[in-house]
């Protein structure tokens, strides 16, 4: 027991120690005006909220330490390192993105070795002719074009940044693998290459290329962005007509779907700066439409919050996965509330002691296998109705 005790001590002690040095990495780089700067970056509240999981304290302090790199390229940008411009959203984003791979080791640590799975690559036309990579993956002893169930994934980072390679991406590619099924990471074009619709699009021809090539309807994944892309693409489906054929569930963690940051729900004020903070979620969302307020449908293909009881009627089977400590936890929860009254098979959980996507990172074993499981558990009941 006095082991026990010690061992929580000293675990508490390195969160802590690290938790200082990334937010004083932070505060040297930022320059004079660092604290204040700060404070759209991190809450340092994230880590004295004892309703946080302590592996996550952990896991954003050392990606805190590991994102100076980012910071300091940010700041060459000059006046684009904090202005509101579109141009310097743009730019900063972009930096982001060609920075993704310094999480790998910590988020996403452990999947280059996950073996038991076969992995090929194929490129499918869009409909302006864009040809979308996308990442494949199979249990080991299956060909791509055997007889498995199938899940779409597309990756989270605000319709903005971060792709199908992506450490967690892979991650969560080839976990799914190993629970026998057919894994597609879909290569969308990111906000910072082209704006909406053009990542939603992407999506959606991916998934009624699936569907017609392994001849199954497929189950659509995502988290935050992603979550989004999910929600759109179903909704996408059932204004073309298509759902049916191409769609079994949809399976949305954390999604972005308000459009507006903050906005009028208490965790998005509450949480900010817990992992991600109000300032990127608003940057990420102008990236995403240009400023352009979209009108009618399109309005909802953008942000599906917009969308009505009457609009989400036949949406298909729909799993809202969301974490307790995230800025987007209450736009999750309104939007199942309106599932439920849009009569929809849908349910939702919300993950206690938990980040925003932090479930999705393989290097978080326990809540990483929590959700595996779930997303495979509802995709096997979609697939094969007579289990339920």
């Amino acid at each position: 027991t006095m082991a026990v005790r010690m061992g929580a001590v000293l675990a508490g002690m390195a969160v802590g120690s690290a938790v200082v040095i990334s937010v004083l990495t932070l505060k040297r780089i930022l320059g004079k005006k660092g604290p204040k700067k700060l404070e759209s970056i991190v809450n340092e509240e994230f880590f004295k909220d004892p309703a946080m999981d302590p592996a996550f304290k952990e896991a954003w302090a050392k990606l805190l330490q590991a994102s100076a790199p980012i910071v300091e390229e940010i700041k060459k940008l000059g006046k684009l390192a904090s202005d509101d411009s579109l141009e310097g959203i743009l730019k900063r984003c972009t930096i982001i993105h060609n920075h993704g791979h310094l999480g790998n080791e910590i988020l996403a640590k452990g999947y280059e070795k996950m073996d038991g799975v076969r992995k090929s690559s194929v490129e499918v036309k869009g409909y302006d002719g864009h040809m979308i990579p996308c990442n494949i993956y199979v249990p080991d002893s299956k060909e791509p074009t055997e007889d498995l169930n199938t899940i779409l994934y597309f990756h989270g980072g605000g319709m903005a940044c971060f792709s199908h390679e992506t450490g967690w991406v892979v991650g969560i590619g080839k976990a799914f693998a190993r629970k026998n099924m057919r894994a597609i990471c879909v290569g969308f074009r990111n906000s910072i290459e082209k704006p909406f619709p053009a990542g939603l699009n992407d999506c959606y021809a991916v998934t009624k290329w699936a569907a017609k090539e392994f001849k199954a309807p497929v189950i659509v994944f995502g988290e935050s962005g992603g979550g989004n892309l999910a929600i759109a693409t179903c909704l996408k489906a059932m204004k073309e007509g298509t759902y049916v054929e191409i769609i079994s569930g949809c399976y949305s963690c954390c999604p972005m779907i308000e459009g507006k940051y903050p906005n009028k729900y208490p965790s998005s004020v509450k949480y900010s700066g817990y992992f991600i903070n109000n300032k990127s979620l608003e940057e990420k969302a102008r990236l995403y439409t240009r400023d352009k307020e979209e009108k009618g449908h399109n309005a909802i293909l953008a942000w599906p919050s917009k969308a009505s009881v009457e609009d989400l009627k036949g949406f298909p089977p729909t799993v809202i996965r969301l974490q307790e400590l995230d800025p987007l936890r209450d736009e999750g929860i309104a939007f199942y509330h309106k599932l439920l009254q849009a009569k929809v098979n849908v349910r939702s959980l919300t993950i206690g002691g938990t980040m925003h996507a932090g479930d999705t990172f393989c290097a978080l074993k326990e809540h990483f296998t929590g959700l595996i499981d779930d997303v495979v558990s509802f995709a096997k009941r979609r697939f094969s109705p007579s289990t339920l």
